[in-house]
């Protein structure tokens, strides 16, 4: 099984790393202008315009952190189910197996009629076969990743994605903006990416505890839902129920 703890925690550091410069430029700027000393002995400050830019750059770093574990949770559902070539599509649940049609069909693509057809003719052949079912989930374009979106993805596929109490309404108390957390950093990161808004204007006014707690509250949400992901590989949840080998099936 993909370790998915560590590979966040990995992610997470570098998060915290650029954090950290952040905080230190904010703290010696409230001493004065805060001053870089070089190699050759010469002095170089820290420009109001570069603090903001490096706060700006908060947004994409979190955004990053989130589109990568989102990511590596997929591939971790794609390889368990695809484990050793070992399930056959009718051992898949109800929900993957649709995921399975999706891909090996390509019912979400725009084709050709003969590629269409192909596309029919290799999804017949696969189950005449009886071959084992190789996982693929279409997880869409990227830059569209926020709570809501991963919450309809999780129900998409079949994991009950379950916060608790305290980590639902902290994500979903407006942040700013009147957007919760998750969609803030998603709409800032996408305007970056577009030109829509320079790194400056989207760090202008933030403060180093303000992006911490952010930050953190990123962090706690992505726990969570990698808690759901793991226990629906290890319950092995993307079978059917009769076919999971901890239930005795399989």
């Amino acid at each position: 099984m993909i370790d998915l703890r560590a590979e966040f925690q990995e992610h997470f550091e570098e998060v915290e790393a650029y954090m950290g410069l952040v905080t230190a430029v904010e703290h010696a700027a409230q001493s004065g202008t805060p001053i870089l000393q070089t190699r050759s002995g010469t002095a170089s400050t820290v420009k109001p315009l570069q603090q903001k830019v490096l706060c700006g750059g908060v947004y994409l770093h979190l955004y990053n952190l989130v589109e990568a574990t989102i990511s590596r949770c997929v591939a971790a559902v794609e390889t368990a189910a695809s484990s050793a070539k070992r399930w056959r599509a009718d051992d898949l649940s109800v929900k993957l197996r649709r995921e399975w049609v999706r891909s090996i069909a390509r019912t979400h693509e725009e084709l050709s009629t003969d590629h269409r057809l192909r596309a029919a003719i290799d999804l017949c052949n696969h189950l005449v076969a009886m071959l084992p079912a190789i996982v693929k989930i279409e997880k869409g374009r990227g830059g569209n990743w926020d709570d809501i979106a991963i919450f309809r993805f999780a129900d998409r596929i079949g994991i009950p994605l379950q916060l608790g109490e305290a980590i639902e309404a902290r994500v979903k108390q407006p942040y700013r903006d009147n957007k919760g957390a998750l969609t803030l950093i998603k709409c800032l990161r996408n305007k970056l990416a577009h030109g829509e808004m320079s790194f400056a204007e989207c760090g202008d006014g933030r403060s180093s505890t303000e992006l911490d707690e952010l930050v953190h509250l990123t962090r706690d949400y992505l726990e969570k839902v990698i808690s759901a992901f793991e226990g629906f590989v290890s319950r092995y949840e993307f079978l059917e129920p009769e076919k999971r080998p901890l239930a005795g099936g399989g």
